[in-house]
């Protein structure tokens, strides 16, 4: 989705530009604590909010938009 945590250290930020996420959306109690998810998704059970997920999932992505 566009949103990694390239350290581990749930330090997330845009894939495109490098640019600190400071709000994502967040399903409850995520990000996690582990680091160990260093990828996102967003999950139409909770909403469409935001979670952190394993990098070697492999689903339909939506394409990132810079909205002014």
């Amino acid at each position: 989705m566009g949103i990694i945590d390239p350290t581990s250290t749930n330090s997330f930020v845009a894939e495109h530009s490098g640019t600190t996420v400071n709000y994502a959306y967040w399903v409850p109690e995520k990000p996690g604590v582990t680091g160990d998810q260093q990828c996102t998704l967003m999950s139409r059970t909770y909403g469409w909010k935001r979670f952190d997920y394993y990098c070697f999932s492999w689903d339909p992505v939506v394409c990132e938009y810079e909205y002014e």
